[in-house]
């Protein structure tokens, strides 16, 4: 489940608030906690990224990514093989125009 965009929001405000104190002060545990907040965030952020890559793969009762690929595929071997069709037939006019 993806995080909400209030936990990112509130994770991004605290972040600028511990970077504007960083200067004033000199403590390890603010530091550490800027820190602590910036990986939180990168977090939030990667879940977000990754619940979208789910719904894109898998689908939300629609057609994924997985169905798309699928019928792309079918399509394309259809393709070929009228390809190939074609190209025989026209070697094959060829041969014979060229032997009488």
């Amino acid at each position: 489940m993806p995080p909400s965009p209030d936990r990112i929001e509130t994770l991004t405000r605290e972040i600028t608030r511990l970077r504007a104190g960083r200067n004033l002060a000199t403590s390890q545990r603010q530091q550490v906690m800027l820190k602590i907040t910036e990986i939180q965030l990168n977090l939030a952020n990667q879940d977000k990224l990754l619940a979208k890559l789910d719904h894109a793969v898998n689908g939300n009762g629609k057609p994924g990514l997985v169905t798309r690929v699928d019928r792309i595929e079918t399509i394309t071997s259809g393709l070929t093989k009228a390809v190939w069709l074609l190209a025989t037939a026209a070697v094959t006019a060829v041969v014979k125009w060229w032997i009488k």
